[in-house]
């Protein structure tokens, strides 16, 4: 049944349908190389461009939401690549990530401005980067061509693509945990060894 016609009876969707709607952004955007490298092909041939960007995404807040859109701004389909888990402990520390990746890639998933994610194991996607050779590289404006990973801009820069700096400020998760370390602080009792809840309004 066409998913328009769920309520057309006026009754609840069945527990099906609602583990389809949640599921089905995540199994239409998530592709393996080998499906991207296929898709890129047709963009190519379409003639339009592939803006590509990467990193750990943990956490999923505002700030990545602004970020991806910032992003489709520069071409007209957008790829997220996404660190997976033991490369995000890697790069973060053995507490990292706070989401795994099923959880970070179906948050991902119904960000409308992104149209696929791919999973990469090493620190660096310079593999991914090699075979899909995107027009477009978006990097956030903590960051400067200098600073990037200077094998990845070494690549890119050599068939043809281009690295951009987003002007956009958007919130880090490392940022986003820093606020709420300080906020959980303020509810430490030292005393009793135990956060007071009554001081965040929570009881």
């Amino acid at each position: 049944m066409p998913k328009e016609d769920w309520n057309s009876s006026g009754k609840n969707p069945s527990k099906g349908q609602i583990d389809y709607s949640m599921r089905e952004p995540f199994m239409r955007k998530l592709k393996t190389v080998g499906q991207m490298s296929e898709i890129r092909e047709k963009i190519k041939k379409e003639g339009k461009t592939l803006v590509w960007t990467n990193g750990c995404f943990d956490l999923g807040h505002w700030g990545h939401v602004r970020y991806f859109s910032c992003g489709k701004a520069y071409g007209d389909y957008l790829i997220v690549a996404i660190n997976s888990d033991d490369s995000v402990r890697r790069l973060k520390g053995p507490h990292r990530p706070i989401m795994d990746w099923m959880a970070r890639i179906e948050a991902i998933s119904h960000i409308e401005s992104v149209d696929f994610i791919l999973i990469f194991e090493s620190d660096s996607p310079l593999r991914e980067l090699e075979i899909l050779k995107p027009d477009v590289c978006l990097k956030g404006n903590d960051y400067t061509l200098e600073t990037v990973n200077q094998m990845e801009r070494k690549l890119i820069e050599s068939y043809g693509g281009r690295i951009e700096i987003t002007p956009t400020s958007v919130d880090s998760t490392t940022k986003v945990l820093e606020r709420i370390t300080d906020y959980l602080k303020t509810l430490y009792d030292p005393q009793t060894g135990e956060f007071d809840l009554k001081k965040g309004g929570y009881v």
